[in-house]
């Protein structure tokens, strides 16, 4: 007979003392109160016990103490709560085994015995000082992530493009996605040279129009050269993705980063961010700034323009733009360059300013924007 099937009984035992809190009545205790309690010599010894075991890679006998410990009747409710989660937390970055599920699973339906009093709400809402159960379930997710993904690897290493289609049929933020995205950095930092990843990366954003939560994925697996991933996630990928491809442009040369952030700019999602990105660089490229110009006005981004152009104390845009304002009739387009005027807040900038304000080319509404 093996050591699980013995350390079995004995588990199950330590398992069912640690769920009666989810029977009990919980303890509203002062901030103050609870904290002492889990900090008494008696956890502090049993952490203690818990850094030897985590050190020695052991998490059937992490998860044993863990639980022996902590159904001792001399621990403090709080101590208790702590230990536990802290024990939860421990396995998350340990090797997997059957008798540590064992124990997560266990205490991933139990309640904290200890809450404590949301100060801002004045004691009427309270929350766990430690939350156990929140914990094993975060490292329960863990375990399960790094298995799917440790299966994973060797399939996204070979590049096989069957996996965007199971990614697609599996929902966004599922475990078998997130095992994924780990299998594609994994498979990329082992298998140097492999194109594996960037092929998956293709068949990705092709199903972006389907599902444009894929492009997380997507730039996963991209190699770091390939533009057209980068332009097919900037056009159809979703929000999160298209904000997190955005900084990715700056390998670019500025004329080749210039039209994936004109596409960018498109979607009114992710335009404002798109139009600041290019701020970082129009005064090396002039395209760029004049691109920003043309934006100023623009109902969507025209504010965000007028930002960008004003990221850099540009004496010759100061001196246009001022003039452009002089004769500016449209009414949002004047308020973005007043806008860009305050924001460069150059000598300069606030001399045109001061001009603007007494010019009787100006209009009077204009005139009222400047003061």
């Amino acid at each position: 007979m093996n050591a699980l099937v013995l350390a079995r009984p004995l588990l199950l035992g330590i398992l069912a003392v640690l769920a009666t809190p989810a029977l009990a009545e919980r303890q509203e205790l002062a901030r103050s109160v609870a904290m002492k309690q889990a900090a008494g010599p008696d956890v502090q010894r049993a952490l203690s016990t818990l850094d030897g075991l985590e050190r020695l890679a052991d998490p059937k006998a992490l998860a044993e103490v863990a639980g022996k410990m902590a159904a001792d009747p001399a621990m403090t409710p709080a101590g208790r709560d702590r230990l536990l989660t802290d024990a939860a937390r421990r396995l998350g970055s340990m090797p997997d085994s059957a008798a540590s599920r064992q124990f997560l699973e266990g205490l991933a339906i139990r309640k904290s015995e200890v809450w404590i009093p949301v100060e801002e709400t004045g004691g009427l809402v309270h929350i766990p000082l430690y939350d156990a159960g929140a914990q094993a379930r975060h490292t329960l997710k863990t375990l399960d992530i790094r298995a799917v993904a440790r299966d994973l690897t060797p399939r996204a290493a070979r590049g096989e493009a069957g996996l965007a289609v199971e990614a697609r049929a599996a929902a966004p933020g599922s475990v078998f996605r997130q095992g994924l995205k780990q299998a594609l950095l994994d498979a990329r930092a082992t298998a140097a040279g492999s194109a594996g990843p960037a092929s998956i990366s293709h068949s990705l954003a092709a199903l972006l129009p389907q599902d444009p939560s894929l492009g997380t994925l997507a730039l996963t697996a991209r190699d770091p050269a390939d533009r057209d991933v980068l332009a097919g996630v900037l056009d159809l990928g979703d929000t999160a993705s298209g904000l997190a491809a955005l900084p990715l442009t700056r390998s670019l040369p500025s004329p080749e980063a210039r039209p994936l952030l004109e596409i960018a700019a498109r979607r009114g999602d992710i335009a404002s961010a798109a139009v600041l990105e290019a701020g970082r660089r129009w005064p090396e490229d002039p395209d760029t700034g004049r691109w920003l110009e043309t934006l100023l006005g623009d109902p969507g981004v025209g504010a965000s323009a007028a930002s960008a152009l004003a990221r850099y104390g540009d004496e010759a845009l100061v001196t246009r733009l001022a003039d452009r304002l002089r004769g500016e009739a449209d009414e949002r387009t004047a308020r973005h360059l007043v806008l860009y005027l305050r924001l460069a807040d150059s000598a300069q900038a606030r001399e045109a300013i001061n001009r603007l304000r007494e010019d009787p080319a100006v209009s009077a509404a204009v005139r009222g924007e400047l003061r």
